[in-house]
């Protein structure tokens, strides 16, 4: 019988090929990179995730961040800019790079991260790559079980999290000693986002929201919405928000006026605006030429900005 691969089976398939490559890299005495992980995550998914890699030499990419779309059956469409961020395992501790050392000044790499974003009209998002079980379990808590044993699911899936980069400079901020930890506890595992059986906390705003705002957080959600809102969950917990003067995100996006929200943010990286922005109505046309045409065409004004696009079927089969 012709068996089907779904988008849950893509991306288990890629943490288990991950997992191999972490494990060989460690027996050989190698270091692992997010370049190289990234590759494998991909090349594992393929074809259920599409995927174009810009040429660098060809097209002068300067970027190391890829432009992901999920998209699901109802047509809408969840775009973020992810980067690869490694937990790295140091005396009985972890951490996760955000504040770069390279440039003028720490944490400029995180900041260009959350400028293109802003630029390409998506929220910043990191991939965290943890490693296998053996590799953090010295140095990380589950926040599911408070044992240690046999793990459960989230365990086996936490080699690939994802998380809101305002998250990520939230729990940096608060205290960057614990920020490997803590990110590690926030994150969402990549197979979570696209498992139809794991879906975001649902909770009330104290503050009055329009209708369909409120029924999206406050009721289960499906496909790239349960997506937008896991991510918007993590800055949540990261840091209680407040809300503002609504404004207008424009026509093609899901909710077209929202709460700015408030906090300890910058004011173009308010929590309500940088994630629901990339809730649309539908998949960019760019982006669908990009991967229709093996990345011959689209896209050609981020070029520069961006390695290349995934786009990601939510709940897509594939017959042999």
């Amino acid at each position: 019988m012709p068996q089907s691969k779904t988008t849950l089976a893509a991306f288990t398939a890629s943490r288990k090929a991950i997992d191999k490559f972490v494990t060989a890299s460690m027996r050989q005495g190698r270091t692992w990179g997010e370049e190289s992980v990234t590759e494998r995550l991909l090349m594992a998914a393929y074809p259920t995730v599409r995927y174009v890699e810009f040429n660098r030499a060809q097209e002068e990419v300067v970027g190391a961040d890829w432009l992901w779309w999920f998209v699901d059956r109802s047509g809408e469409a969840f775009g973020a800019l992810v980067q690869a961020k490694k937990l790295k395992v140091q005396a009985q501790s972890c951490a996760i790079d955000f504040k770069h050392p390279g440039g003028d000044a720490a944490g400029k790499q995180m900041r260009n991260l959350l400028t293109t974003a802003e630029f390409l009209d998506v929220p910043a998002v990191y991939a965290l790559y943890c490693g296998t079980l053996k590799y953090r379990e010295e140095v990380t808590e589950c926040p599911v079980h408070e044992y240690r044993g046999r793990p459960c699911q989230r365990c086996q899936r936490a080699s690939i999290m994802m998380l809101s980069a305002l998250a990520a400079q939230e729990l940096a901020y608060l205290s960057p000693a614990s920020a490997g930890s803590s990110t590690f506890e926030t994150g969402v595992p990549l197979e979570d986002l696209v498992d139809p059986e794991v879906c975001a906390d649902s909770f009330p705003f104290d503050a009055p929201l329009a209708v369909e705002l409120a029924t999206f957080f406050e009721q289960k959600q499906e496909g790239v919405r349960d997506i937008a809102k896991a991510m918007f969950n993590s800055v949540k917990k990261a840091r209680q928000l407040l809300m503002a003067t609504p404004e207008d995100l424009g026509d093609d996006t899901v909710f077209g006026t929202i709460p700015a929200g408030l906090g300890q943010f910058e004011p173009d990286k308010l929590p309500f605006r940088h994630i629901l922005r990339g809730l649309k109505r539908e998949l960019p046309r760019d982006v669908a030429d990009a991967i229709e045409s093996g990345g011959q065409l689209g896209l050609w004004e981020y070029r520069r900005f961006i390695a290349g696009v995934v786009v990601v079927d939510v709940d897509a089969t594939e017959s042999e």
